[in-house]
């Protein structure tokens, strides 16, 4: 089974959350959230809709489900 494409990173970002900030809100660890950022720890579907909603956007646009989530700039080794 392939990994999701989560976008966490990338909306946290444009909501202008520091990854403290982002934890706080959803109650996680900032050791977590990296990990999540990362692929290496998979959010439960409830931090989704936490992150979502704290980064003002859908659980689609977080699980990479939607085809206007693909940002280059963040993927240097496919350019």
């Amino acid at each position: 089974m392939n990994k999701p494409d989560l976008q966490i990173k990338y909306y946290r970002q444009r909501a202008g959350l520091s990854r403290r900030q982002l934890s706080e809100l959803i109650g996680v660890s900032v050791y977590d959230l990296t990990c999540m950022e990362k692929g290496t720890l998979m959010p439960t579907f409830e931090n989704i809709q936490l992150i979502a909603h704290a980064c003002h956007t859908s659980e689609d646009e977080i699980m990479g489900l939607s085809e206007q989530t693909y940002h280059p700039e963040f993927f240097p080794e496919d350019t």
